[in-house]
């Protein structure tokens, strides 16, 4: 009997340590939620929409961004917000996730879904510890959450924003 109430009570101190690693693991490596903002005038002709989750990194990138493409509107949204996007109202749309625990969040899988993993206009970078996740067949610029390297992730999302703006652009 001694035994079984050993047993039990290692176990319950491994289940309590188990669930405290997992909260602390999700609150010290969860994204944060982003309050959706606007950047430069709505009367613009070109549109492009970010849907980011709250980083340090995702804020500098998104920043990067905004400040290469001085005369198109952004519209900022949280991840969360992707079930009520209609890609067709942009000019282009662009992701900005995070793999955690092995997989993106819901709401970016079920915007794949929706737009059938379309490529012309919505573009993702994705991040992840390794830098390698990205979700299957869809094309995305995948790497690590490293500042240093903010700069590098602005040039590759401007060389596939920037021709897609300017096509649009001479076909107005």
């Amino acid at each position: 009997m001694k035994l079984l109430k050993r047993i039990g009570i290692l176990f319950a101190i491994l289940l309590v340590l188990l669930i405290g690693f997992l909260y602390w693991y999700n609150a010290t490596f969860s994204m944060e939620y982003v309050e959706a903002y606007e950047i430069n005038s709505p009367d613009l002709e070109q549109k492009v929409l970010i849907a980011t989750q709250g980083s340090e990194f995702k804020d500098k990138v998104v920043k990067g961004m905004t400040d290469a493409f001085p005369d198109v509107f952004f519209k900022v949204i949280d991840v969360s917000g992707l079930y009520q996007v209609k890609a067709d109202d942009w000019y282009a749309v662009m992701v900005l996730h995070t793999f955690e625990s092995w997989e993106a969040p819901i709401p970016v899988q079920e915007f794949v879904k929706k737009t059938n993993k379309r490529t012309d206009k919505i573009f993702y970078l994705t991040t992840s510890g390794s830098g390698e996740y990205t979700i299957q067949d869809v094309d995305a610029i995948a790497g690590e959450s490293i500042i240093a390297d903010v700069p590098l992730y602005v040039e590759k999302l401007t060389k596939k924003l920037g021709p897609l703006l300017k096509k649009q652009k001479k076909a107005n």
